[in-house]
C-alpha cells in the first residue's frame, strides 16, 4: 500500500481516484488509494489536501451512496437485467493483464444495433403502409359500383389512418419517432386526392366532410349538394365547378380557386374568405352569415338574394357586382368599392357604408332602408353630395341632405 508523506488519518476509503501523474504508476491499485491522516478532518480539506475536482468528490459521494446494503439487491437487479453492464463492458473492456487490456468493441456494437432498429422500424413502415394501400385498392374498386357512397367514407378513414413515420437510414431521430410516434402518411394523402379527382365528375351528393383535397384540380367538377362540412380545400382549383347547394360550413378555403364557380344556395357559414378572388362567381342565396369578406375581389359576383347579416366586407370590390334582394343588414362594407353594383331591393338597414365608393348616388335608392346606414365619410362620385363630416351630427346632417335630394330627384 502507498503511503504519502502527510497522510489522513479520517479519510474514508475510496475517498478518489487519483490520476495517473499525481503518482508513480506501480503503485497504483486500479487507481484506488487509501489515504490517512490526522489533520484532514472533513471531505472539504481532503479535497483541498489532495487537489481534487468537485466532480471527483461527487462521484465518491454517489458511489458511498450505492454501496449501502439496502441498496444492493435493485443494484444488481438493474445493472445486471438491464444490459447496461454489457453496454458498459463494450465502451470499457475488463483489465485482464496489468500491462494489456481488451479493445472496445462499442463501435461495431452500436452500428449493429444501430443497422438492426432501422430495419425494424423500416419493416413496421412498410408493413402498415402496404396494408393502407391495399385498403386503398380495394375502394377504388368499390367507387366504381353502387356501393360508391360508403365508398368514399372509407376513403376519408384512409386518409386520416395513421402509421408510424418514414424512417430514414441517415437521420437517427426519425428511426427513433418511427418506433413510438405514429402519423399520417404524406403518400397516402396524394393517393386518395389522386383517386377523387379521377371521379370528380360524380361527387355530387355524397358526405366529404372532413375530407382533405387540398390543392386538388377540382376544376368543373361536380359537387352539387354535397357535405363539404369542414372539408380542406385550401389551394384547390375549383374554377366553374358545380357546388350549388353544397354545405361548406368550416371548411377551409384559403387559397382556393374559386371565380367562375357556381357556389348558389351554398352554407358557407363560419369559412375565411378574407381576400379570396371570386370574380363572377355564382353565390345567388348563398348563406354568408357573418362570413369574413375583408377585401375580397368580387368584381361582377353573383349575390342575388344572398344572406350577408353581420358579414364583413370592409375594403371589398364588389363592382359590378349583382346584389339585388341581398340581406346587407349589419354589414361592414366600409371602403369596399360598390361602383356599378346593383343594389336593387337589397336591404341595408344598419349597414356600415364608411368611405364606400360608389358610381352614381341614384344606386343608392334602389336599395330598402337606405337610409338607416351609416354613410360617414362616405364618398360618392356626384360632385355636389361629396363631403367629410367630423361627428355624429354633422353626418346626420348630411344623410338628410342626401335624403332630401334624392326626394326631389324621385319628385320630379
Amino acid at each position: 500500500m502507498f503511503r504519502q508523506k502527510n497522510n489522513c488519518s479520517n479519510l474514508p476509503e475510496a475517498l478518489v481516484k487519483l490520476k495517473a501523474q499525481q503518482i508513480k504508476e506501480d503503485k497504483l491499485n486500479k487507481g484506488i488509494i487509501i489515504l490517512k491522516d490526522n489533520h484532514c478532518q472533513n471531505l472539504l480539506e481532503a479535497r483541498k489536501y489532495l487537489k481534487l475536482h468537485p466532480i471527483e468528490v461527487f462521484r465518491w459521494r454517489f458511489n458511498q451512496f450505492f454501496k449501502k446494503k439496502e441498496l444492493k439487491p435493485i443494484i444488481w437487479f438493474f445493472w445486471d437485467f438491464s444490459s447496461l453492464k454489457f453496454i458498459y463492458s463494450k465502451i470499457k473492456p475488463e483489465i485482464k493483464t496489468y500491462s494489456k487490456k481488451e479493445p472496445s468493441t462499442f463501435f461495431l456494437w452500436f452500428l449493429g444495433i444501430y443497422f438492426a432498429t432501422f430495419s425494424i422500424s423500416s419493416s413496421r413502415y412498410e408493413n402498415r403502409k402496404d396494408s393502407l394501400e391495399t385498403r386503398l385498392a380495394i375502394i377504388g374498386t368499390q367507387l366504381t359500383t353502387e356501393a360508391r357512397k360508403g365508398a368514399f367514407r372509407s376513403v376519408i378513414r384512409t386518409q386520416n389512418a395513421e402509421i408510424p413515420k418514414k424512417p430514414e437510414i441517415w437521420n437517427p431521430p426519425t428511426i427513433i419517432f418511427s418506433l413510438i410516434k405514429d402519423e399520417i402518411d404524406a403518400d397516402i394523402i396524394k393517393e386518395t386526392k389522386e383517386l377523387v379527382m379521377s371521379l370528380k365528375d360524380k361527387l355530387n351528393n355524397l358526405d366529404l366532410s372532413e375530407i382533405n383535397l387540398e390543392g386538388a384540380d377540382l376544376y368543373r367538377a361536380n359537387l352539387k349538394e354535397t357535405d363539404l362540412v369542414g372539408a380542406n380545400l385550401q389551394r384547390a382549383k375549383l374554377q366553374r365547378a358545380n357546388l350549388s347547394g353544397a354545405n361548406l360550413n368550416f371548411s377551409y378555403l384559403s387559397g382556393a380557386k374559386l371565380s367562375t364557380a357556381n357556389l348558389s344556395e351554398t352554407s358557407l357559414s363560419g369559412v375565411d374568405l378574407s381576400g379570396q378572388y371570386l370574380i363572377e362567381t355564382d353565390l345567388s342565396g348563398a348563406k354568408l352569415e357573418g362570413v369574413d369578406l375583408i377585401k375580397a375581389k368580387l368584381i361582377k359576383a353573383k349575390l342575388k338574394g344572398a344572406d350577408l347579416r353581420l358579414t364583413d366586407l370592409s375594403g371589398a370590390n364588389l363592382s359590378g357586382a349583382n346584389l339585388s334582394g341581398a340581406n346587407l343588414s349589419g354589414a361592414n362594407l366600409s371602403g369596399a368599392n360598390l361602383s356599378g353594383a346593383n343594389l336593387s331591393g337589397a336591404n341595408l338597414s344598419g349597414a356600415n357604408l364608411f368611405k364606400i365608393n360608389i358610381s352614381n348616388i341614384n344606386e343608392l335608392k334602389l336599395a330598402e332602408n337606405w337610409e338607416k346606414a351609416s354613410y360617414t365619410e362616405a364618398e360618392f362620385n356626384w360632385a355636389d353630395i361629396k363631403w367629410i363630416p367630423k361627428e355624429k351630427k354633422a353626418n346626420d346632417m348630411e344623410i338628410q341632405k342626401i335624403r332630401n335630394k334624392l326626394a326631389k330627384t324621385k319628385n320630379k
